[in-house]
């Protein structure tokens, strides 16, 4: 079964925030800043994204890591936005 990401994106009204790491192998980043371009050029405002630099598809966290702070930070942060619409 294959599923078409873009229409069920299209048909999504709540936010959604897509999370990559840059050094993802399980999902293509460029498949995904396609799709994204491609929602935005469609008038899709509700969807926002972030593309974490030498990451990969687990986001590769762990406590020692620096960026593991700033990643969780921006996640609460677009949280903490949406809920308070």
């Amino acid at each position: 079964m294959s599923i078409d990401s873009r229409a069920l994106l299209e048909m999504i009204a709540t936010p959604v925030l897509l999370v990559y790491g840059s050094e993802d192998k399980s999902a293509s980043v460029e498949k995904a800043i396609e799709m994204i371009d491609y929602l935005r050029d469609a008038g899709k405002t509700n969807i926002e994204s972030h593309i974490y630099e030498g990451l990969d598809h687990s986001l590769n966290l762990s406590h020692a890591d620096p960026k593991t702070d700033m990643v969780i930070s921006e996640m609460h942060s677009w949280l903490k936005t949406v809920l308070e619409r």
